[in-house]
């Protein structure tokens, strides 16, 4: 069963402590993305994706499993689910109205989008 508590600002969802994150005001255009970047970003960001997604049998279950996402996603199909995940929700978790995951974009700045999408795209 999964629990939400709230408490003076801060949310733990079953064991997943939920923090607010300041959102990112840049303009500036994204460049190629670097899947380097990208994997340190999946897993060191204080918004790390591994907290809610399991890859190589580590992370959180929260959402979908993550290995071999490249062969079951296009690049287009992973920018959509990181920028407005509720769109379109992954098998198994249709049962959500509202993804619990927020729009990527809101969080990352273009660039490091372009660099999450990079890296995602090696995970075949």
């Amino acid at each position: 069963m999964n629990v939400l508590h709230v408490a003076r600002g801060e949310a733990a969802f079953d064991e997943l402590r939920l923090v607010e994150l300041t959102p990112v005001e840049e303009t500036a255009v994204a460049g190629p993305g670097d899947a380097a970047r990208g994997a340190e970003l999946f897993h060191r960001h204080p918004a790390a994706c591994v907290l809610c997604h399991t890859l190589g049998g580590k992370g959180s279950t929260v959402g979908p499993a993550l290995d071999g996402l490249a062969a079951r996603a296009t690049s287009a199909q992973i920018r959509e689910s990181l920028l407005e995940p509720s769109k379109a929700m992954a098998r198994g978790f249709e049962h959500y109205v509202v993804s619990p995951m927020p729009p990527m974009g809101t969080i990352f700045s273009p660039q490091e989008i372009s660099d999450l999408e990079a890296y995602l795209q090696t995970l075949r």
